[in-house]
Formats: C-alpha cells, structure tokens, sequence
C-alpha cells in the first residue's frame, strides 16, 4: 500500500454511506482515497462486523480506524476540507465526535441490494 493512500470501507447498503462516498471521491482532487464497500470488499486487516457499523479506513501504513475517527483521517487528508480540521479535533478531543458518528449510525436505513428468497 502506498504511504499516501486512504482507503475507505462503506457499507454499501447504505444510501447515505454510498452517497458520502461519491461526496470524498469529487473532492478528492489528488485521488488519494480509494472507497469500497465492505460487504463486497472483504480485507483481513478490517473487522468486517464493526466496519458494518461504523465506516472503517486503512491508511498506507496499515493502521485501521473506524467511525468518527475515519472522517477525521479522510478530512486531513483532502486539502479542501483542511479549514474543518480545529474544529473536528475538537470533537475528537472532547470525544463529541464519536458520539456524534454513533447517533447518526444507528439512525441510518440499511436497504439490501442482493435479496435472497427471504426478502419481503
């Protein structure tokens, strides 16, 4: 893996997590992130159960990250977005932000795109 690299775990049954996906990859105006969708993606440095709950990223050196902690990574690593980073390290610090990234990934809509014949 390259040392500049991001790589981004979504759950791809997840409208909001794959319309935050194409969000990254416009402003990714270098290309150092690359999102997949774990359901599809497996990779044996991730946790599979936790990536399903909260958004996971490998960055070039191997270390893995979930939840808040990967909005922090992908936020500095975009050069657009680096005005937010004083006020997300805030929320890091004050551990406001995983709270924050709970909240909202309890609430959202999982809608499975590969039914089997239990599928109402």
């Amino acid at each position: 893996m390259p040392s500049n690299r991001l790589y981004i775990y979504i759950d791809g049954w997840c409208p909001y997590c794959r319309q935050f996906g194409r969000w990254v990859e416009r402003i990714d105006i270098f290309h150092q992130i690359t999102i997949r969708d774990i359901r599809t993606n497996n990779s044996s440095e991730i946790n599979r159960e936790q990536a399903l709950k909260a958004m996971a990223s490998i960055n070039g050196k191997g270390e893995v990250v979930y939840g808040f902690s990967t909005i922090y990574r992908i936020f500095r690593t975009l050069p657009l977005l680096w005005i937010f980073i004083p006020f997300l390290f805030l929320l890091k610090l004050f551990r406001l932000g995983d709270f924050l990234y709970h909240e909202l990934a309890i609430r959202r809509k999982i809608i499975p795109l590969h039914c089997d014949e239990y599928c109402n």
